[in-house]
């Protein structure tokens, strides 16, 4: 009998015959893709700042942030966190804070201004809380006894009006506004103007 390939010959070629073979069993086991969402919270810049006169000392405001660089203008900059600078004349004046965790980093433009308008300047006294805000700001004014025009504006960073607030004729002495801040205003940094005929108050605001 002679076996060649899958043929058998011979005379002895009848009943049953059996092969053996070896089998190389592969397997590939791939799961289905399943996507992740991963969040990653970087920094997030931000600061509020406090005038008197020129010196103006900065409050960062930064979150997930482990270091800071400011820039004043003019080659003038400062790695603290809350920092101290002083101007050196009247203006505004844009300001540059960028915040470092790791290799993440986030940056914030504003514009410092600083005005001559003091309590003793324009005439009377005046609070406006809460700052930083979220939803409304409440001005309160100790104006003259003498009846003027009142007018209150909401600014942005480069003095475009955001909305005109209200303007009132024959007022005097005690007042009080809330401003309900408009639902698509965006978080940063805005003024509160405040004209009573000549004089002008400018207060920074900061909408959370």
């Amino acid at each position: 009998m002679v076996i060649r390939g899958g043929d058998i010959t011979g005379s002895s070629a009848t009943g049953r015959y059996y092969y053996f073979y070896d089998w190389d069993v592969t397997s590939s086991c791939v799961s289905e893709r399943v996507p992740v969402t991963v969040s990653i919270e970087g920094p997030a810049a931000g600061f509020n700042y406090n005038a008197t006169g020129t010196v103006v000392t900065f409050s960062n405001m930064s979150s997930n942030s482990t270091s800071w660089f400011w820039d004043f203008g003019s080659g003038n900059t400062s790695t603290m966190q809350n920092p101290v600078f002083d101007f050196g004349a009247l203006g505004t004046f844009p300001v540059m804070l960028v915040s470092f965790n790791g290799a993440c980093s986030d940056t914030i433009f504003t514009n410092v201004i600083l005005t001559d308008a003091g309590m003793e300047d324009i005439g009377f006294n005046y609070t406006v809380y809460p700052n930083p805000l979220s939803d409304y700001v409440q001005l309160n004014l100790e104006l003259p006894v003498t009846e003027g025009k009142l007018t209150i504006d909401a600014l942005n960073t480069l003095g475009q009006t955001v909305q005109h607030i209200l303007y009132l004729e024959n007022v005097s002495g005690s007042f009080n506004h809330t401003w309900n801040t408009p639902a698509n205003l965006a978080p940063g940094v805005y003024m509160i103007r405040v004209m009573f005929n000549d004089k002008k108050l400018v207060q920074r605001i900061v909408k959370l």
